[in-house]
């Protein structure tokens, strides 16, 4: 085999080996670690560069069709509205380690995350926008995070979200005040118990929406609401649509629903 003949350079210092590479370079190094996702912002939420697994993770595209994409364009409203705060709160000072999230693919996968962001700064120390890495969870690790402290209430929240379950009857069902139950569920997920349960009816109502033609007053009584009104205005203020809307979703976009969908929400 004929050796590859190599540039006649004289090695870069050092000090300024960083100034020579392209960040795409070092943004391709992280798709080297499985189940990682890397993004940069700017200031204004727009994307600025992301690695493949992120691309593919919301099926984006190539980088160059993401770049200059905020969350809305991407994820469900209020889960970008979620993430949007996070870059703020990022970009004030706050340190944002190993918040766990719960998240909706394009392609209707429920799955968790554990998401770490921090603010970006420039030369002369002010700050330009942000970055996070988030690692994609399977149920050993989740397991481990959650330490046992919310599998129960969890538990009952997925065999129970279609009555019409109070926070009280989920502390009550693990022997816990209501107060108890809201430190473990802050302290694990950053959310109430209560927000939690709704985000987890709407998004299995969501699914229905899509992939059944059952009526809107079903599909609530299914995930728990006996008020359509309420379950329409819940959905409207997360999605950012109606559920009509929502079911207007052009045909190829959707996906049959399967019974792992559900567990996924808890698993």
């Amino acid at each position: 085999m004929k050796p590859i003949d190599m540039p006649d350079h004289s090695p870069i210092d050092v000090s300024s080996l960083l100034n020579h590479i392209q960040p795409t370079q070092l943004v391709a190094v992280l798709d080297l670690i499985p189940d990682t996702l890397f993004w940069m912002k700017n200031t204004a939420g727009q994307l600025v560069c992301a690695n493949q697994l992120f691309l593919e993770t919301f099926n984006l595209g190539s980088e160059k069709e993401a770049r200059g994409l905020t969350d809305f364009d991407f994820v469900p409203k209020h889960l970008a509205e979620q993430f949007m705060a996070d870059d703020d709160r990022v970009m004030q000072g706050e340190v944002i380690d190993d918040v766990l999230e719960m998240n909706t693919l394009n392609r209707g996968e429920i799955t968790w995350f554990s998401t770490t962001k921090r603010a970006l700064y420039d030369a002369e120390g002010q700050c330009i926008g942000t970055y996070g890495v988030s690692w994609r969870l399977n149920q050993s690790v989740l397991d481990k995070k959650f330490m046992n402290q919310l599998k129960e209430p969890m538990d009952f929240i997925r065999k129970h979200y279609h009555q019409p379950i109070t926070i009280g009857d989920i502390a009550a069902a693990c022997n816990l005040s209501i107060s108890a139950l809201e430190r473990r569920f802050h302290n694990y997920l950053g959310q109430t118990p209560k927000q939690f349960l709704t985000e987890f009816r709407l998004v299995i109502g969501h699914r229905l929406l899509l992939n059944t033609t059952d009526s809107i007053a079903k599909i609530a009584s299914q995930i728990g609401y006996t008020e359509p009104g309420y379950f329409t205005r819940l959905y409207t203020r997360h999605y950012g649509q109606s559920p009509s809307a929502s079911r207007r979703k052009p045909e190829r976009d959707r996906k049959p629903p399967s019974p792992q969908d559900f567990d996924r929400c808890s698993s």
